[in-house]
């Protein structure tokens, strides 16, 4: 490493011209940057299973409607009908909406002197006002309605855009929030006040998420980089150290963003953490570099020697420290999402730039400016002090009272045991949201209301064209929906079974023996054939053409991904005792794919961070060239995270599903201080007469740097 320094000096105008070059380019290809990425390369990739979604979407339509409702006591008046009704048409103007569900699409069935009719419960009560309280009620309880597009109390209305099934596949999250303030400007245009608004479905979600990951770019990645320079002059008491940490840690992030840029232009919402990280990184390098060069010059040799000692003293500690953090990030590629695999690769890659830029830039950066004022002279000296006294107070605790330590320790790992014992976790973007947060208030507004907001779709299918005429299958098939809907977590089911039972009703209400469903073939396609000649719409949407397949869509009152696939367990196991050979079944949709995949993915984050602990074991033992040290001096690194997850599992009622990542991010940051003092200690006890002087010169000059650096990732990851 000091070489590399002599070399970085020696030719310091060419390697800043390279340097400037470089950075040039990674502008160029940032610019080129667009902030869109679809659903499908955030989270599916090729996954057979997503297809097969895209394909029932586009034969069936889509279950993952986007809910918008308003309290309404006069939601068939007609003055309320026109307003809403302009606000359907605009709505149904924008692009990438397919289709609109609202009152306007709900049909009435019923029977008058042998006659089927079917018609619209806005209609109705457009010809007949005297009969809107009457028809409230039976909007209330409608099947296709009732806690859908009208409240369980029938004093608030929805309306439900859908994305068209052709764009969904392709459609950039980033358009999300696009589509979502279209739509709320047209409810504010037809009068309405934006309070009384609700919204809720998994489009409006993510929309939140994305407009929060532009907040975070465009506001608290520069509040980061304001508290690391806070920090660093706080620790320093003086400007250069910060003005060269923030630098080098810009350019990392110029390199870091224009390689990702020129890999993939579309920059999904995850990296939008990737500046943050890589400043953080850079600025925790430089502040071992600047202690390094203040403690050596503080020993009255000459600043060339000074840059090139601290090189000897610090460098060969960060390669390493900057290796097992390459390698804890590179680890979040093993998760089986695009997602994360970019994000890994991004992220690692950052680290080693982050690196290089430190070792070659900072030493440059030394040589041009004069030499600095001793380190403890000034106001300095007063933070200097402090930490004196705390190295101090760590080193005769950690020497003096060693079993003591070793006791409380172990006592936090018992703790931490039990409390890891009790982990849950859960995946639910929602629940992310601060309790404050617009869209929290607004879910537990509809789950007062309306049925639940996430959907399930169950397809059902009979292995014969025309199957579903069949009056045993049919019967099986309403048995298998029946106990659907008494699934805790189920509030509501509607398929084709509703509308048969629906019509089943109207024209057999006189007859006791008739039964729930038609005895015949014959009836239940007459029933169809009835509806649809009635003016009845959407069958399509219930049935495919052939009469083979059909779809039962559950509405949930859970918005965790893994309770969507719960369900989706559950009903895959009622299936085989209740429909036997008659049919099958298989569950689909948005929120059942991420919920069924999320084991994958916790066993990918396992097995990123046994991984990262396997690789940052290795890095130990050859930075101390040793096995046994290598081995034992993990148990500082691994302590924290069990007493992270101890602590949450105790005190937490879930763990978020994204929790290892973080424990994937942080061992590959944690080990940094293991692998300074260590370093550090190998080449005093080289110097030193005998080991307790060498752990005191180790506390002095790593364990300064070490505590420095554990300010700046706390200032930098606290925002």
């Amino acid at each position: 490493m000091r070489a590399y320094f002599r070399f970085v000096l020696h030719h310091r105008i060419v390697v800043g011209a390279l340097f400037i070059a470089l950075t040039a380019l990674s502008l160029l290809s940032v610019s080129r940057a667009i902030v869109a990425t679809s659903m499908n390369k955030l989270f599916f990739g090729d996954s057979p299973a997503y297809a097969d979604y895209l394909e029932r979407l586009r034969e069936f339509g889509t279950e993952e409607v986007n809910i918008f409702a308003f309290e309404s006591p006069d939601l068939l008046e007609e003055e309320q009908q026109a307003r809403l009704r302009r606000v359907v048409e605009r709505i149904e103007g924008i692009d990438d909406i397919g289709r609109v569900h609202s009152v306007f699409d709900a049909q009435r069935i019923e029977c008058r002197d042998g006659t089927l009719f079917v018609e619209n419960y806005a209609d109705e009560a457009s010809e007949a006002p005297s009969r809107i309280p009457d028809l409230i009620v039976a909007l209330r309880d409608d099947p296709f309605a009732g806690g859908l597009i009208v409240s369980k109390d029938g004093r608030c209305i929805a309306i439900l855009p859908e994305i068209d099934a052709e764009v969904q596949k392709d459609l950039p999250a980033e358009r999300g929030p696009e589509i979502i303030h279209d739509v709320l400007e047209i409810f504010e245009d037809e009068g309405f006040t934006p309070s009384e608004i609700h919204r809720a479905g998994f489009l409006v979600t993510i929309s939140e998420v994305v407009d929060q990951t532009n907040y975070n770019l465009k506001t608290i990645f520069p509040f980061v980089v304001l508290l690391l320079l806070l920090a660093v002059w706080l620790m320093f008491r003086r400007l250069w150290p910060a003005l060269v940490s923030t630098l080098t840690s810009l350019l990392a992030v110029i390199w870091t963003m224009g390689v990702a840029v020129l890999i993939d232009r579309e920059i999904n919402i995850l990296m939008a953490t990737v500046p943050a990280m890589i400043i953080i990184v850079g600025f925790s390098d430089v502040v071992h570099l600047c202690s390094a060069y203040l403690l050596e010059l503080e020993r009255g040799i000459g600043k060339r020697q000074a840059i090139l000692n601290s090189a000897e003293d610090v460098g060969k500690a960060c390669f390493y420290t900057s290796l097992t953090t390459f390698v804890g990030f590179l680890s979040l590629a093993l998760i089986p999402t695009p997602l994360f695999r970019s994000l890994g690769v991004i992220l690692g890659f950052g680290v080693a730039i982050a690196l290089l830029i430190a070792m070659t830039m900072t030493p440059i950066l030394f040589s041009l400016m004069p030499e600095p004022k001793p380190l403890r002279r000034g106001s300095a000296s007063r933070v200097h002090d402090w930490l004196d006294w705390l190295l101090a107070g760590a080193e005769r605790l950690s020497t003096q009272r060693a079993r003591t330590v070793i006791a409380c320790f172990a006592l936090v790992f018992g703790l931490t045991a039990l409390g890891l014992s009790k982990l849950e976790i859960k995946a639910d973007f929602a629940k992310r949201f601060g309790e404050d947060n617009r869209i929290r208030r607004d879910l537990e507004w509809f789950e007062e209301r309306f049925a639940g907001t996430t959907g399930l779709d169950i397809y059902v299918e009979v292995p014969d064209a025309d199957g579903l005429f069949d009056p045993e299958a049919l019967g099986r098939i309403a048995r298998f929906q029946d106990a659907l809907t008494e699934l805790p977590t189920v509030d509501d089911a509607f398929s084709l079974i509703s509308l048969v039972r629906e019509i089943h009703g109207e024209l057999t209400v006189d007859d006791e023996d008739a039964g729930p469903l038609p005895a015949t073939r014959q009836a239940i396609a007459q029933y169809l054939l009835l509806f649809e000649m009635a003016g009845g719409r959407d069958l399509d949407r219930l049935i495919d053409f052939d009469r083979r397949k059909m779809r039962i869509t559950l509405r949930l009152n859970d918005e965790d991904f893994r309770a969507s696939a719960s369900v989706a367990g559950e009903a895959l196991a009622l299936a085989g005792p209740i429909l036997g050979d008659a049919a099958t079944a298989e569950p689909s949709g948005l929120t059942f794919l991420l919920g069924d995949w999320l084991d994958e993915i916790l066993a990918g984050q396992r097995n990123g961070l046994a991984v990262s602990l396997l690789m940052v074991t290795v890095m130990m033992t050859l930075a101390l060239r040793s096995i046994r040290a290598g081995a034992i001096s993990m148990i500082p690194n691994i302590l924290p995270l069990l007493a992270l997850g101890g602590y949450v599992g105790g005190l937490w009622d879930y763990v978020d599903s994204d929790t290892f990542v973080i424990a994937i991010i942080a061992i590959g940051i944690g080990v940094d201080d293991t692998i300074h003092f260590l370093v550090r200690y190998r080449i005093e006890q080289a110097r030193c007469p005998d080991t307790t002087t060498a752990i005191h010169n180790t506390f002095d000059f790593a364990g300064r740097a070490i505590v420095m650096t554990t300010i700046i990732l706390v200032a930098g990851f606290s925002p």
